[in-house]
């Protein structure tokens, strides 16, 4: 073969490489391509081989990192590189820390590239640290939207809604399990017996609150419990690990028969409501948002459960809308409304009850698993490493369908909202007025609310109960210079929607003393500028000390003569 015509065949042959390569990458959905060059594995691809039960505290066998269930360090690792390979669908932040300071993780769900006004929904889990399925519902949900958004299946979900998942409230509960498997509360150090036992070490636990503790004996291959008395009291294994039910902390209904006064009792609802970190982030992130549906996940029973949590009865306001929405979620889940569970007691203090009665959040706890109990407390609670997938795919529907935002009972279409101001960048240093423009198809009186933050993730509200109102006055004389988002909510009295305004208004600081200073400067430049116009007129003019014409050495000879 001489050179030409080899030059030929190695073009050819580089052509077609290259046109089937494109033909291959761009069958590839580009958050995919992404997630292969950072290695990012879906949970699918984590639990592809996990493993069955055995017998026995599973969690115990497995140890501190929780076996295929994601212990903290894990999810923080695996949401942090979510947020930065799927940018522009992802956001990560945290709404708060816990007793022993780990950080509560929120991811934010939505396009970014799409400003447009947006509804909002979110999903919290593992109130409970023993319910670790219900982190697992959280990730499956993350990863799946992502997931098969790009391929087109969640892009109007993603345009239209912005949601919020919290996968994991009690990550302090959650890091002993290992070691602890009943645990359902918090780590709140709680001193029992009002002993005044401190801690000593500073491991975050009381002294003697670790009396009862589980590990693995190798040699019988089996769970088993060691139980001591570490005060001296000669009493053995009755301070525990410490802790408030943060499900029976809320403000709202709090103090009932529904939750416990009792320290020790797994229902203790805390010295006062939102007396925990936890739910205190939980409570000021809600209050930062518009929410029309939201969900808790959870399990220990198979139940679909609504407001109210105190009385067992239904809210008479949305009867009708809360009865249909549950019949829909039981088609998707087939799970059993709460009250043909049998179970039907009474909890005070619960997310339920708080979001409904100070938020009117339609919400529902969703909970996903039960098995009988066979002396083992997370096999009570959770299912086999290999049937998590299985769990999370039964749930998964469900979760979409309230993310979309239902409006089973009525008719009511959404209202409209646009930022107007600021529209181009701009500096204020005493005032500014926000202003808005909104309608709605129904005319309804429309209820607004202003916000304002830094970060975009964190939110203060500026006003609220702004009703038909379209501008707000804003005084910003003492407020931190800065660079600020502002968002607008506004409701029909069905539903919120919100706009974030495209362009940030900057607030200025001014010097002490600077607008003083600047008069004074204005008032010296204003003299001086008098006082050359007047002597550069009297040259001009000729005008002598007398005020009179100033004589030329000419005039004065020409006067000298007559």
């Amino acid at each position: 073969m001489n050179r030409k015509a080899f030059a030929v065949v190695a073009i050819l042959l580089f052509v077609n490489y290259q046109t089937l390569s494109v033909t291959i990458d761009a069958s590839i959905p580009s958050h995919i391509k992404k997630q292969e060059s950072e290695s990012y594995q879906w949970i699918w691809e984590e639990l592809s081989s996990a493993p069955s039960s055995i017998i026995g505290e599973d969690v115990v066998f497995w140890g501190e990192s929780l076996g295929p269930y994601h212990n903290y360090t894990e999810i923080s690792s695996k949401l942090s590189l979510l947020n930065s390979t799927f940018s522009e669908f992802v956001d990560l932040y945290s709404i708060g820390q816990t007793w022993h300071g780990r950080d509560i993780w929120c991811v934010k769900l939505t396009n970014e590239t799409i400003t447009t006004p947006k509804t909002e929904f979110y999903i919290v889990g593992a109130h409970h640290a023993r319910e670790l399925i219900s982190v697992e519902n959280c990730l499956y949900f993350i990863d799946k939207i992502i997931y098969e958004t790009g391929f087109g299946l969640y892009e109007n979900l993603l345009t239209s809604t912005e949601i919020y998942i919290i996968p994991m409230l009690n990550p302090d509960g959650l890091s002993i399990m290992h070691f602890y498997p009943e645990q359902r509360k918090n780590l709140r150090p709680i001193d029992d017996e009002g002993d005044n036992t401190t801690d000593a070490n500073l491991d975050g636990f009381l002294d003697d609150e670790l009396e009862r503790i589980y590990f693995w004996n190798e040699t019988s291959n089996i769970s088993e419990i060691v139980q001591e008395d570490l005060d001296g009291d000669f009493m053995i294994a009755e301070d525990l690990p410490g802790g408030v039910d943060l499900n029976r902390n809320y403000g709202a209904f709090w103090n009932g028969t529904g939750s416990s006064s009792d320290e020790i009792d797994p229902l203790y609802r805390g010295p006062e409501p939102f007396s925990e970190n936890e739910t205190r982030a939980l409570r000021d992130f809600m209050k930062q948002h518009f929410f029309n549906f939201a969900l808790s996940m959870h399990s220990g029973i198979e139940a679909i459960i609504p407001p109210w949590g105190y009385n067992g009865t239904l809210p008479l306001k949305d009867e009708v809308e809360y009865n249909a929405l549950m019949a829909q979620l039981k088609t998707l889940t087939l799970l059993p409304f709460w009250n043909e569970t049998g179970s039907g007691y009474l909890a005070n203090g619960v997310w339920d009850d708080y979001c409904y009665l100070y938020h009117d959040i339609i919400c529902f706890t969703l909970e996903v698993y039960e098995a009988v109990w066979n002396g083992y407390f997370f096999d009570y609670y959770n299912p086999a490493g290999n049937s998590i997938l299985t769990n999370c795919e039964n749930i998964f529907d469900a979760l979409v369908f309230m993310a979309e935002g239902p409006q089973l009972t009525y008719s009511n279409s959404l209202p409209s909202i646009a930022v107007e101001s600021p529209r181009s960048p701009n500096q204020v240093f005493e005032n500014y007025t926000i202003e808005w423009t909104m309608s709605d198809v129904e005319d309804s009186n429309l209820n607004c609310s202003v916000l304002v933050s830094v970060d975009g993730y964190s939110w203060t509200v500026l006003a609220d109960n702004l009703i038909d109102e379209t501008s707000y006055f804003w005084n910003v004389t003492d407020v931190q210079p800065g660079s600020y988002y502002l968002k607008v909510a506004v409701s029909d009295g069905e539903n919120w929607i919100t706009d974030v305004g495209d362009v940030r208004l900057n607030v200025k600081k001014e010097v002490e003393g600077s607008r003083f200073g600047f008069w004074l400067l204005a008032i010296s430049f204003g003299g001086l500028a008098a006082i050359y116009i007047f002597f550069n007129i009297r040259k001009q003019k000729k005008i002598g000390k007398i005020w009179g014409r100033e004589q030329s050495i000419d005039d004065q000879k020409e006067d000298s003569k007559k």
